[in-house]
């Protein structure tokens, strides 16, 4: 689990270079890129082929892929990782990427098998939508009529019959089916529940922007955040919720998948936004930070092959048309996927190692929320691959070498994590860094010593541990240099000179 970036070719042995490096700015990011070998082929194929045929990042289309497995395969399979601790598939994430990426393109190619199915189930579904509608709407008709009566009844006796005989009607109402959908956007946190009680309790939000996080902030309710019901559909958890109208929402085993491509001004605004740490919103949250192809894309790319389009459209609807488990009392309930022995030890050895580097000094310490969900993530992770990987996956154990590729996957994401959330200013050494630059920047400093930098931070840091790490962090992204360091500082006898720094002559003309 990596250190921060250091600038390729960037010397620290001499000042004033002939032709200064170019430094390193802290809007790039040095994370890993996916490999295509974590994914089973049909999976990795199909984001191959998409990202050549839209020229874009190749994790841009992964996580939207992998959150269509999820709509399609959220509450009908959860992970049994061991007898008494499951995994649900439902996940949420997030790409960040500027604008002019094709983010809506790619999103529009990933969900069209979730798009067609709504198609197709809806149009199934329109006569018999039209005929109970029309059945119940002539019964309440009927009970209206009927009540009418009974409001002038001249006998209690009257009364009574014409109550017992709307009771009987209402008795017969049908409950009139809503038309079957898998995706929902523009939608506030209080329609979500209404909408997962007429879809089996799933829902899925695939967008390439991310407006839903102004949403949840509270755009719509005077800034007031609210979080409860989205922080319990991405763990299964009951939801209750009682409305001043019509019947309260009661959802026991709700299921949410989350997919956003905002751009990384979003993201770097998201900790800001009261609740969104604190309460646990992003420490549920995948991250992948894509490197943008803009500028060196093709102009007339290779299209995307029908047949790969095919493949993995046939592997999304067989997921959707795949029968539910029923339980004991006969309803629809959730397929367990269990853990072959090997792949439950590697999970249990990587869950060990994560667990280690949430202490303090740890890789995780900073990213603790997160950190102490990648465990189940990356259970998550292996039901989604194991999902693609099998026509039938209910009849078969997460392999070995299906857990590899989740893990192997889960710490790339880590990496891009640990980027997303020091975009956000989580990580103090680089909020140090980047007060010292804005001080070199807005004074003009061509040198300085490190007692300097630390007085011109002093107000933020009393002590000069975190500006040493900062004045790393500048030394390693090539905006500053060490200069020849006396060995005591002019007029202070026996006092031992601060360490002297160069600034690039580039970090000064805006080039960072």
């Amino acid at each position: 689990m990596g250190t921060h970036p250091v600038a390729a070719g960037a010397s620290k042995s001499e000042a004033g270079a002939e032709a200064p490096i170019k430094p390193v700015s802290f809007d790039t990011l040095n994370v890993p890129d996916v490999d295509p070998e974590l994914l089973p082929p049909i999976l990795g194929e199909f984001c191959e082929a998409v990202a050549e045929g839209l020229q874009v990042p190749f994790e841009l289309v992964l996580i939207n892929a992998l959150a269509c497995v999820a709509v399609a395969g959220q509450r009908k399979f959860k992970v049994q990782v061991r007898q008494d601790y499951t995994e649900p598939v439902n996940i949420y994430a997030l790409a960040a990427l500027p604008p002019g990426e094709r983010k809506s393109a790619t999103a529009e190619a990933c969900k069209r098998p979730l798009i067609d199915w709504e198609t197709e189930a809806q149009e199934e579904a329109r006569e018999n939508i039209r005929n109970t509608l029309s059945e119940r709407k002539t019964l309440e008709k009927a009970i209206e009529a009927k009540r009418a009566k009974a409001g002038n009844a001249k006998t209690a006796e009257d009364r009574r019959a014409l109550i017992d005989e709307i009771k009987a009607l209402e008795a017969e109402l049908p409950e009139v089916p809503a038309a079957p959908r898998l995706l929902i956007d523009d939608v506030t946190p209080e329609a979500i529940p209404a909408f997962m009680e007429r879809q089996q309790e799933r829902a899925g939000i695939i967008e390439a922007e991310g407006g839903l996080f102004d949403i949840l902030a509270g755009r719509y309710s005077k800034g007031v955040p609210n979080l409860d019901a989205v922080l319990k559909f991405w763990s299964g958890e009951a939801v209750h919720v009682d409305r001043r109208s019509g019947q309260n929402i009661v959802l026991h085993d709700p299921a949410l998948t989350i997919c956003l491509s905002p751009q990384p001004e979003v993201v770097r605004g998201l900790a800001d936004k009261p609740g969104f740490r604190g309460r646990g919103l992003l420490g549920r949250f995948l991250f992948l930070l894509p490197r943008s192809r803009v500028g060196s894309r093709e102009v007339e790319p290779r299209p995307i092959p029908q047949a790969v389009q095919v493949r993995y459209a046939a592997k999304v609807r067989g997921l959707l048309a795949l029968p539910w488990a029923l339980g004991t009392d006969g309803k629809a309930t959730s397929y367990h996927i269990l853990l072959a022995p090997d792949a439950y030890r590697e999970w249990l050895d990587f869950h060990r190692d994560v667990e280690a580097e949430l202490r303090p000094g740890g890789e995780l310490e900073l990213i603790a929320d997160w950190g102490g969900k990648l465990h189940g993530a990356a259970a998550r992770l292996a039901g989604l691959l194991h999902l693609v990987e099998h026509e039938a996956p209910h009849r078969h154990p997460i392999g070995l070498g299906t857990m590899q590729q989740a893990l192997g996957l889960a710490a790339v994401l880590t990496e891009h994590a640990k980027a997303a959330f020091a975009l956000m200013g989580a990580d103090p050494d680089i909020e140090c860094a980047k007060h010292i630059l804005a001080w070199i920047v807005d004074r003009r400093i061509d040198a300085f010593q490190a007692r300097e930098a630390f007085q011109a931070v002093k107000g933020r840091y009393s002590k000069m541990e975190p500006v040493k790490a900062g004045l790393t962090i500048l030394e390693d992204r090539a905006v500053i240099f060490p200069a020849q360091v006396q060995t005591r500082e002019p007029g202070k006898a026996g006092r031992p000179a601060s360490p002297g720094y160069t600034v690039n002559p580039l970090a000064l003309g805006g080039a960072i």
